[in-house]
């Protein structure tokens, strides 16, 4: 062990101190370029078109400690979209209907889709309800 270490400091005492030394962070805004060995790097401003998800845990089971289902909200540019259960069934422990999201670039929009009229002996939507989120 007594070698290892001993080999182990070696190897660390030719590594050069500026490489340690001369690490930045830089941090670039739409429009700010920056070069490096001869390489330019250019932050082009621009909208993004894919919607950054989170996911968190909408019911939960105490018993066994493990999320049963995850909500997710979706968002870009301010707007927000959830995607959740709207019927859950405590017995079975299942989501009987779930939400929809779907977001259009081309409008920079979301469609969010939610049952109003849920039948809960077949288990099934009889009548969703479709909502734009965003531009009007």
């Amino acid at each position: 062990m007594a070698k290892y270490i001993a080999v182990m400091l070696i190897c660390l005492a030719f590594v050069p101190m500026a490489t340690v030394a001369s690490a930045k962070d830089i941090i670039l805004h739409a429009g700010d370029s920056y070069s490096i060995n001869g390489d330019n790097i250019v932050c082009l401003p621009g909208k993004a078109t894919t919607p950054l998800i989170i996911k968190d845990c909408q019911e939960w089971e105490e018993f066994g400690e493990v999320c049963l289902y995850e909500r997710q909200v979706l968002s870009i540019a301010g707007k927000e979209c959830e995607i959740k259960c709207q019927y859950w069934d405590d017995f079975n422990k299942v989501c009987k209907y779930e939400t929809s999201c779907r977001y259009l670039p081309a409008h920079d929009t979301f469609i969010s889709t939610t049952c109003i009229d849920f039948d809960s002996f077949n288990n099934k939507c009889r009548r969703e309800k479709e909502e734009q989120i965003g531009k009007k």
